[in-house]
């Protein structure tokens, strides 16, 4: 009986380990992002200062391009904002969504005093998040020919990711048009 119970917590952790195993290592199937192979969604955004407006509600621009979600007030969106003007002037189109400006007219000054990388440019107290299954600024999705999801990418972007990530899928966006 002693042992009985000497084995039931290495049971315990036996099996524990094992279904913490099987959840790490899940096909890549099952980590897909499900924004992915999604149309962009029609969200209603607003005006920054006296900018192009981006507004998908009307129409979502033909890809390959990027849309950007980011804040003035968001440190790593400050982090990556030398690597969107780079490539907005490698000829990347790039779409902005400011989200949830904390004052009045930030977003506006805050590219005024560090430059737009963007084609055009729309602001959201919030909605528009819900709909685009965002976990916080920035993030960045690309676009088809469509206006399909190809890839999401959250956080901020930096050498490597566009590298990795961003230029590889806006490849496939323009090879395949999905």
């Amino acid at each position: 009986m002693n042992r009985l119970l000497a084995i039931i917590p290495l049971a315990v952790v036996v099996i524990g380990c094992v279904v913490l195993a099987t959840s790490l290592f899940r096909p890549e199937e099952a980590l897909r992002d499900p924004a992915v192979g999604r149309d962009f969604p029609r969200i209603e955004l607003t005006e920054v200062g006296d900018r192009p407006l981006f507004n998908p509600a009307a129409e979502v621009p033909a890809g390959p391009a990027l849309v950007n979600v980011w804040a003035s007030w968001c440190t790593p969106c400050i982090a990556e904002h030398p690597m969107l003007m780079s490539l907005s002037e490698d000829g990347v189109p790039i779409y902005g969504v400011d989200w949830k400006e904390r004052a009045e007219g930030a977003g506006e000054a805050f590219l005024d005093q560090r430059g737009s990388p963007f084609a055009a440019v729309g602001a959201d107290d919030g909605p528009a998040g819900v709909e685009l299954g965002i976990t916080g600024v920035p993030e960045t999705f690309v676009i088809d020919a469509e206006g399909r999801i190809v890839a999401r990418f959250a956080g901020p972007l930096d050498v490597t990711t566009v590298a990795k990530v961003i230029r590889p899928a806006l490849e496939r966006a323009s090879e395949t048009g999905s």
